[in-house]
């Protein structure tokens, strides 16, 4: 039978007693906020607790990965090294440039030189405050594309709390090993080794609210998502501002969807298509200023330059093989549900939520795989769950299409089986937060152990560096001590030799540091002039005929020294 196309909707009469459309009811928003004060709490619940049950001869650092340290860092140096607006790279030997502005940085910057407040801990408050926001902007965004209660209340639960099937993976190799009489191994540990980088970029929703700022960022993303849905170009426009404020990579991201979604209803309307352009013109003043502040200015500056150079070299890809283990069915039911049926495929591109999920799936899909292209900058960073939830709201919206005459459909469609379904999909987050945030061994054991538990012996130097009165000392430390460096950076305002790999001539410093640790670099501290050293306690060849070396403090695994004129 030829179904003939209707201005509103594509989907036939008896195609669709599947959904009944009404208006958001305060529960269900009630429901997203109760979604992410859960989350909030598995999260920051866990991270709270380390600082009262560190093991014996440690303190928590505050960080439970290194590059939350680094956020932290860049937050003090908002007057650090920076005027309250505009700041300097603090990783740099002279931070006195100041070029870098980041709306989160700033707010986490503020807050502390308001406060006075361990900026670690306003770090993960608010975290737990952008978890439930990214959570109800989830929901709005939703909302903005579906009317049926049903679907729109399934359509957020699973983009909220599904993630990927490491797990299924893991439970294969671990009966693979029982077979076999091997010894098995831990169950979370095989989770994440099926993910890419050992799931290292977050990539679902739930598990974005470990960071505090990927967690705004989301807030962000689904608030210009939802806005654009609604046809609220002038709001979107300004979100889109404060997204290209907040990081470069988002801003992008963002922008792309826009412009997909642009161009497709151009496309699909080309009589209009002037008008569209005029309407979303607007659009184009942030993402100028966007693109003219990070591949413009920031270009001019020399070190910049240098961290971004490097910054390409890191192995960032997103590798084809951990699809299936990050997106699973989803990964297969837009294609199988396009492809089977003429009018759903009509319907991706004559409606407006059609053209919109298809423009964000395809863009972040683009933007993750870049490297096929062009030389990459970090393509995982596009990830972050984006593409899990463009390829759950596709197939929802499409398996709502199916005929009730067909029985696989009622059952698809059917609570129960959804219900089972969503129970399938959580147990990858349950097992990553665990292990990113209460195990603390989610990004790597050593790393994260050694970034978190810092030895007690290191308070003594903190309490010294701050009543020494020193302005912005430098320290030059072993590399493995590296996070000892950032923890006394955050709370001291000193500043490093080499630390994150945000820091300018990373590579070329790290094998000044390697060859003065060997004893092969005597003219390391004339070139540097470092004011403290960290080195190992049990090691003092490097600096053994130097009299300039005094120690202060002997640690069980580090020895602080001060560098004498």
């Amino acid at each position: 039978m030829q179904v003939q196309l209707k201005t509103k909707s594509v989907v036939t009469d008896n195609e669709s007693s599947l959904r009944v459309d009404s208006a958001p009811s305060k529960i269900e928003w009630f429901l997203s906020i109760f979604v992410g004060l859960v989350v909030a709490a598995a999260i920051y619940g866990s991270i709270f607790s380390h600082y009262f049950n560190a093991p014996a001869g440690r303190f928590f650092s505050g960080a439970i990965q290194f590059d939350q340290q680094y956020y932290m860092v860049l937050a003090r140096s908002v007057f650090d090294f920076g005027n309250g607006i505009v700041y300097s790279n603090p990783f740099s030997l002279s931070p006195t440039q100041f070029y870098y502005s980041h709306l989160f940085i700033l707010a986490v910057g503020w807050l502390h030189h308001l406060t006075k407040v361990d900026i670690s801990v306003l770090f993960h408050s608010i975290g737990a405050i952008c978890t439930v926001t990214m959570f109800v902007s989830l929901f709005a965004f939703v909302a903005s594309i579906e009317k049926s209660r049903k679907w729109r209340t399934w359509m957020f639960l699973f983009c909220g709390l599904s993630g990927g099937v490491g797990w299924v993976f893991a439970l294969a190799q671990q009966l693979k090993a029982g077979v076999a009489g091997a010894p098995l191994q831990d169950f979370g540990d095989l989770t994440l080794n099926a993910l890419l980088q050992r799931g290292e970029w977050l990539d679902s929703v739930a598990q974005s609210g470990i960071f505090a700022n990927e967690a705004y960022y989301h807030t962000l993303m689904f608030a210009g998502l939802a806005l654009l849905a609604k046809n609220r170009v002038r709001s979107f426009a300004l979100c889109l501002a404060i997204m290209w404020w907040s990081h470069p990579f988002y801003g992008v991201e963002l922008t792309a969807i826009a412009a997909c979604f642009v161009m497709f209803t151009c496309l699909e309307a080309p009589s209009s298509a002037f008008a569209t352009l005029k309407k979303y013109a607007v659009c184009a003043v942030p993402t100028v200023l966007g693109l003219g502040y990070y591949l413009g200015f920031l270009n001019t500056i020399a070190e910049h330059r240098d961290l971004v150079e490097y910054w390409k070299t890191i192995n960032c890809k997103v590798t084809l093989k951990s699809y299936p283990a990050h997106y699973h069915f989803f990964l297969l039911l837009p294609p199988l549900l396009v492809l089977t049926n003429r009018t759903r495929a009509r319907w991706l591109w004559v409606t407006n939520e059609g053209r919109l999920l298809s423009a964000f799936v395809l863009s972040v899909f683009a933007l993750m795989n870049h490297n096929w292209i062009m030389v990459t900058t970090q393509p995982a960073h596009f990830s972050r769950g984006y593409l899990l939830v463009g390829l759950i709201l596709l197939s929802f919206k499409l398996l709502q299409q199916l005929p009730q005459s067909n029985w696989a459909a009622r059952v698809v469609c059917s609570n129960v089986f959804l219900a089972l379904w969503l129970v399938f999909s959580i147990p990858d987050n349950v097992i990553n937060i665990y292990k990113w945030t209460y195990n603390l061994t989610g990004y790597h054991p050593y790393t994260t152990t050694a970034t978190s538990w810092m030895p007690n012996q290191l308070e003594d130097v903190r309490k010294y560096l701050l009543a020494s009165n020193q302005k912005a000392p430098l320290i030059a430390s072993k590399i493995e001590y590296q996070y000892m460096q950032q923890y006394l950076m955050r709370t001291t305002g000193s500043r490093c030799y080499v630390s994150h790999v945000a820091t300018p001539s990373f590579q070329e410093k790290t094998a000044d540091m390697i060859r003065y640790m060997g004893g092969n670099d005597p003219g390391f501290i004339d070139r540097y002039h470092p004011d403290y050293l960290i080195m190992n306690a049990n090691d003092e060849s490097h600096h053994a005929n130097d009299p300039r070396i005094k120690l202060l403090i002997r640690g069980t695994d580090f020895a602080f020294y001060k560098v004498l004129p």
